[in-house]
């Protein structure tokens, strides 16, 4: 039997562990709002494929749309 957090697609899993690894660069350059906003994606990810990747290029989109480096 097959349990329902099972990620059964290696991309989903790889998918999540991405916007991890982004979360933590936002930390490591002191973007806090982006990290904590980028680890509940991640969180979420596991339940809802590709939420975390959806909201990491949301974030990134709005940052080179806005022109800013910041938060």
């Amino acid at each position: 039997m097959e349990s329902q957090n099972d990620q059964s697609n290696p991309w989903d899993t790889l998918s999540v562990w991405s916007t991890v690894l982004d979360a933590l660069f936002a930390f490591v350059t002191k973007r806090y709002r982006r990290g904590v906003i980028l680890l509940a994606a991640a969180a979420l990810s596991y339940r809802v494929p590709k939420f975390g990747l959806l909201v990491s290029t949301a974030l990134r989109g709005h940052q080179y749309l806005s022109g800013s480096q910041s938060n």
